[in-house]
């Protein structure tokens, strides 16, 4: 399995300091991967992010790698 989070972090919501907004953003994804636990058994999974303005800021996908032998 493989996982990548894209956040883009130019908006206002990150201003004037991002880590805060950072740190917000996540500490939910991690709840969220948490109560997702069993569809993480799935080929993909994608999870929007949004910032606390209610901007989608990026997302989280996690997917499965094909052996390349296979």
């Amino acid at each position: 399995m493989k996982a990548r989070i894209d956040i883009a972090m130019d908006n206002a919501a990150f201003e004037p300091s991002p880590s805060g907004e950072l740190s917000r953003i996540l500490f939910g994804l991690s709840k969220r991967v948490a109560a997702e636990g069993a569809a993480l058994a799935v080929d993909k999974m994608k999870l929007p992010i949004v910032d606390s303005n209610g901007n989608k800021v990026g997302k989280l996908t996690i997917r499965m790698e094909k052996d390349a032998e296979a």
